[in-house]
């Protein structure tokens, strides 16, 4: 069994900090609405009792979301949010030019009909940090939802999902503005990955949200373990529909419980 793993499932029903050497981070993607694969992903973390396993969760655009339904202790709940409140035209219009994905109703979605438990997340001694695009200084950075504060937590969720091409305007944070930090290019995959591989975590865990983001680590194989989907597995970045949507999720649920009960050959 890969190390990544084996340490992890050591953590098992156990919260951090945890005395044993390690500090494993879980790296988590972008992807709109291929997201919800990220949401499976997190489901089977909690099913294996992994909640609460990880030192450090670094996130970018949708993976935000995600890691906070998982602190949250609901995202079972959560993760209906993308077949549920995010299929059809009901977060992502055409029509509405001026503002193609309606990220303020997502948010009170997330306030109201399917609540985040902040205490749980800001209890919780993992830190989770948002990759965002700071618009008043001209770089990208990383806020931490507990430097963030409470009072700017909704604000930090609306930044970091805010996608420049399908939402207009920012979001203002202590003073700077932001917004959702994805480049065209993808060129913000391999820079958030090299933001972690710099950090000293020991352990990190990379879950991504498509195969083509997957960012080679051969020269640090102990250290780093990739969970994606299959290749096969096809998802559109706008997809909508309800059933693709939810099936999507649960092939990657099924996935990361199965690498997680694998053996290595």
């Amino acid at each position: 069994m890969h190390p990544v793993i084996q340490n992890l499932l050591n953590r098992a029903g156990k919260t951090v900090p945890i005395k044993d050497g390690r500090k494993i981070a879980l790296v988590l993607f972008s992807g709109l609405m291929k997201g919800v694969r990220g949401a499976g992903a997190m489901i089977a973390l909690e099913d294996l009792g992994l909640t609460n396993a990880f030192d450090e969760i670094y996130t970018f655009s949708c993976g935000f979301p995600n890691a906070s339904y998982l602190l949250s202790k609901n995202i079972h709940l959560g993760s209906t949010i993308w077949h549920e409140e995010m299929s059809g035209n009901k977060f992502i219009n055409f029509l509405k030019f001026w503002k193609i994905a309606d990220i303020e109703k997502i948010i009170k979605v997330m306030q109201t009909k399917k609540p985040l438990n902040l205490k749980n997340i800001f209890q919780s001694r993992t830190k989770i940090y948002a990759r965002l695009s700071n618009l008043t200084m001209r770089i990208d950075e990383y806020l931490e939802i507990h430097d963030a504060g409470k009072k700017n937590y909704f604000k930090l969720m609306k930044a970091a999902i805010s996608v420049p091409v399908l939402h207009r305007g920012s979001t203002q944070i202590s003073g700077q503005i932001y917004t959702d930090a994805a480049k065209l290019d993808n060129s913000h995959i391999s820079a958030h990955f090299k933001h972690v591989l710099k950090s000293n975590a020991t352990d990190i865990l990379c879950i991504y949200n498509d195969a083509t983001q997957v960012i080679n680590h051969s020269s640090q194989q102990e250290r780093i373990y990739s969970i994606f989907p299959n290749p096969k597995w096809k998802l559109n970045l706008l997809e909508t529909g309800s059933e693709k949507l939810k099936n999507s999720a649960n092939q990657m649920e099924l996935l990361v419980k199965e690498i997680f009960s694998r053996t290595k050959q």
